[in-house]
């Protein structure tokens, strides 16, 4: 598990070759009465806070055990520490590593939650448009954008209230999700009101038709909410996003095609 930016491998690799430095440093300063082994609390928060509890325990045991059985208490007078002590040590070492790497995971979850809770749209479940911005805008394949919307939709929400538009939303979200479903590279992003749009990844032409296809079958079908027959008139905009046009450009290519259809 990757926790912050300083990657899993370089943590690991870091607060090994830290715990190994440490134990020469202890042993040329005289043995563990020094302050020294302190020392190895620095390769253990680095790895438990980047790698997570399982990581840092074994690390910080790892950590307990050089500071151990083989390291001296006292290095000039040959006096070895007392398997207490030492085992002690290691305890707290992993103690600590669990502790850092349990608040280090408990901020990653809430980091993905927030993250999550950004980037989807909660009447839908569907990302919305915002979402694109976080990504790499240059894709090395044709992404294609097919902008999809009910016509007058905003009259009919207006008329029905907010209890009734939502729903309208909400059943609208299922429709187009069904007709897409077992498309690979195919998702769904909410723009707003009853606008979205439908990306489609190594977008030729053939799949491209293919999507399109799917999303007018949509058009002159009907949809009941509260016992309220309404009757579905799509309009469509697309886009793809190509060479040196930007995943956001394409969407906005799309929904501006759309405007004008």
């Amino acid at each position: 598990m990757k926790i912050i930016g300083f990657g899993k491998k370089n943590s690991i690799f870091w607060g090994y070759a830290l715990s190994l430095l440490n134990v020469l440093v202890v042993y040329w300063a005289g043995g563990t009465t020094s302050v020294y082994p302190n020392f190895n609390y620095i390769p253990i928060a680095i790895v438990a806070s980047t790698c997570g509890r399982r990581t840092g325990v074994i690390h910080a045991l790892f950590t307990g055990i050089l500071m151990g059985p083989l390291m001296p208490l006292h290095v000039s007078g040959a006096v070895m520490q007392p398997m207490a002590s030492w085992m002690m040590r290691a305890g707290i070492y992993a103690t600590i590593a669990w502790i850092i790497g349990f608040f280090a995971e408990l901020n990653e979850k809430r980091s993905r939650e927030m993250t999550d809770m950004l980037s989807r749209d909660h009447m839908t479940g569907f990302l919305n448009v915002n979402s694109l911005r976080s990504e790499d805008q240059v894709s090395a394949m044709r992404t294609g954008f097919v902008a999809i919307t009910v016509r007058d939709y905003e009259a009919v929400m207006g008329f029905f209230g907010l209890s009734f538009s939502e729903d309208l939303v909400k059943e609208y979200a299922r429709v187009l999700g069904k007709a897409v479903v077992g498309m690979d590279g195919v998702s769904i992003y909410r723009h707003h009101g009853m606008e979205f749009v439908v990306r489609v990844e190594s977008a030729s032409d053939e799949r491209m038709k293919a999507v399109c296809d799917r999303l007018e079958f949509i058009h002159g079908s009907t949809i009941i909410i509260d016992d309220v027959p309404l009757y579905i008139e799509s309009r469509m905009g697309v886009s793809v996003a190509k060479d040196n046009i930007t995943l956001e450009m394409g969407l906005r290519s799309a929904l501006l095609a759309l405007r004008k259809a």
